[in-house]
């Protein structure tokens, strides 16, 4: 008999993770308080990357294991369009960033990451519309892409509803009842009855978890995202690029478009926590941007409200069974656009099988304790 699963979450990593269970087997019914990919994946950059590099050397491979089958995913979820490939570019006009992305470029090459060292002429073959300045130093990182994730997540969602599976968009779950023999969940004033529940619920897992004794710290990472669209191809062999700081005290600027025409901006510090989406900082980073892309300087573009990234205290994923719930799954993490395809093939197999998958045995909820 099918097992049945309840999946709470439809961001990026509940949408995918609900796929590969139903992919394999399972009965799968998905609940989401909002739309499909509403959540922290709305919100998101979506940079599918392990730059850094990420740390430690076990979430780096990870990530490189997980970008390497993104192409492989989205054929079987058949959506072509969510998935922009081409890598990114890095370049720095002064000599100490400059170095520094020198050194990076030799650890990561030494991980066995697809960057190389590039000269300003082929930056500009690459980014053909870019007013570069100087440059000292220069990389791509040829593998990295974008999603367009909340796209994506519908994608996953519509693939579940034809081979059988349940969706339940703008539901909220108000409660998870543990007793020795069954978990079930309260929605919408229903009691449904599963074998084994998943929460990828982004920062609301916490409080779900913690309705079964399972205690998920997670830090507070608010972020800020600007986005517009425009029909010029502005990154027609990237996905995406890195722009230099242009003051002192200024970081970064991640800019990316999409197959769709979207572009997104963002502060280049991954991890920094911004929640000002004023008109006043949209304009700083579209200022920022066209002083490097003379094509953005009349697309209109606004902010997404501040979105809040799920964040295990630790900064690394948390994932698997708890021993204080056994039947109840976790995948929380911030990395969840690099990580969805490995992350819900792995879990997918320790949730249906009752295996344990070595790749993840760093993630487990149990360290919390």
């Amino acid at each position: 008999m099918n097992q049945k699963i309840a999946v709470i979450g439809s961001g990026i990593i509940g949408a995918s993770l609900a796929f590969e269970l139903t992919r394999n087997g399972a009965e799968v019914s998905v609940f989401d308080k909002g739309d499909a990919g509403s959540g922290a994946s709305n919100h998101s950059f979506a940079w599918i990357n392990a730059f850094g590099p990420k740390r430690p050397r076990h979430y780096f491979d990870l990530h490189l294991q997980s970008i390497s089958i993104w192409p492989e995913f989205c054929d079987l979820i058949e959506d072509e369009l969510s998935l922009k490939l081409g890598g990114m570019c890095f370049f720095y006009p002064d000599e100490n960033r400059g170095e520094d992305l020198n050194n990076r470029i030799k650890i990561l090459q030494s991980w066995g990451y697809p960057i190389k060292k590039i000269t300003k002429d082929e930056l500009l073959d690459l980014v053909p519309n870019l007013i570069s300045g100087n440059v000292y130093s220069a990389a791509h990182c040829m593998d990295e892409g974008i999603v367009a994730a909340t796209k994506f997540a519908k994608s996953c969602l519509n693939k579940i509803s034809q081979l059988g599976g349940q969706i339940y968009l703008n539901t909220k779950v108000d409660q998870i009842k543990q007793s020795e023999d069954q978990i079930s969940i309260i929605a919408n004033n229903q009691e449904k009855t599963f074998d084994k529940i998943v929460i990828c619920a982004g920062i609301d897992s916490t409080d779900l978890a913690k309705q079964v004794g399972i205690d998920l710290p997670q830090r507070v990472s608010p972020g800020v995202v600007v986005y517009g669209h425009t029909n010029k191809s502005i990154l027609p062999n990237l996905s995406s690029i890195s722009i230099p700081a242009i003051e002192g005290n200024q970081h970064d600027l991640h800019f990316r478009q999409d197959k769709y025409g979207e572009i997104r901006l963002s502060d280049g510090n991954q991890d920094a926590e911004r929640s000002d989406s004023s008109e006043k900082y949209k304009d700083q980073l579209m200022s920022h941007a066209s002083k490097y892309f003379d094509a953005l300087s009349d697309v209109k573009t606004q902010t997404f409200p501040v979105g809040y990234r799920p964040m295990p205290i630790d900064g690394l994923p948390c994932i698997g069974f708890s021993k204080k719930s056994p039947n109840v799954y976790l995948a929380v993490m911030h990395s969840g656009v690099s990580l969805a395809p490995i992350v819900s093939r792995l879990a997918s197999s320790e949730i249906i099988n009752g295996i344990s998958e070595k790749e993840l045995k760093y993630y487990r909820p149990d360290r919390f304790e």
